[in-house]
């Protein structure tokens, strides 16, 4: 009898270890995760843009492009051992001057829209972290303004991969996210509102494949 109040007791106390701890039981579903973030994004193409904008070959922290905005996600279970998720930014490209010439200067600004329906969480049992991969895609523009008021626009859609590790601190969600996108829109620069006249200054051909980094700051809501 001794020994079977002892074997209770013991598994008591296992049980309220394992509720307490980092990872939950298998037999005990984890919560749903949702959280908000606002972020901070870095740009780094593959093809260089009159060394104005950051890309593989060159890079430096302030230069161009640089984005700040929103985001949400949310994970929950498809099944007993697997979290899917999806997630939703909007971003603004911070706006910064960029020289074309010697003689001619110009402002960069425009924004960035990405939606992700397929991802898979890598920790599905983790109370402390999700640390997630999957496949979406961006949408977005670049609008060149020069200093006579005169703009162009580089519209793209890109489908793209993301890693994406995240980490919570209580509610406070701690995170990064890094996006490849694969640019599969005109090159070519356009005049803004869809006119038809002549650009009024040629710029280089671009594509916007390369990868965003976004640092993540944000709160857990469910």
């Amino acid at each position: 009898m001794r020994l079977i109040l002892l074997f209770a007791v013991f598994s008591l106390q296992g049980n309220a270890f394992a509720q307490t701890g980092a990872y939950a039981p298998m037999n005990e579903p984890v919560d749903d995760q949702v959280w908000i973030d606002v972020i901070y994004g870095s740009h780094i193409y593959n093809h260089n843009f009159r060394d104005q904008f950051n890309h593989f070959n060159g890079y430096e922290f302030w230069q161009p492009i640089q984005s700040v905005g929103f985001s949400m996600s949310a994970f929950y279970f498809m099944n007993s051992a697997f979290k899917n998720g999806f997630h939703y930014s909007y971003a603004q490209i911070i706006p910064q001057k960029i020289h074309l010439s010697d003689t001619l200067s110009a402002r960069i600004n425009g924004f960035n829209f990405s939606l992700s329906l397929a991802s898979l969480n890598l920790t599905p049992r983790s109370k402390h972290t999700n640390i997630s991969f999957g496949i979406g895609f961006n949408a977005g523009r670049l609008r060149m303004v020069s200093d006579g008021r005169r703009s162009q626009k580089n519209p793209y859609f890109a489908p793209a991969l993301f890693f994406s590790p995240r980490f919570f601190l209580g509610r406070v969600v701690l995170g990064l996210r890094a996006e490849y996108q694969f640019d599969v829109s005109r090159k070519t620069w356009r005049s803004v509102n869809f006119s038809k006249e002549k650009p009024p200054f040629a710029l280089d051909e671009f594509r916007q494949t390369g990868l965003i980094a976004n640092f993540t700051v944000g709160w857990r809501i469910i």
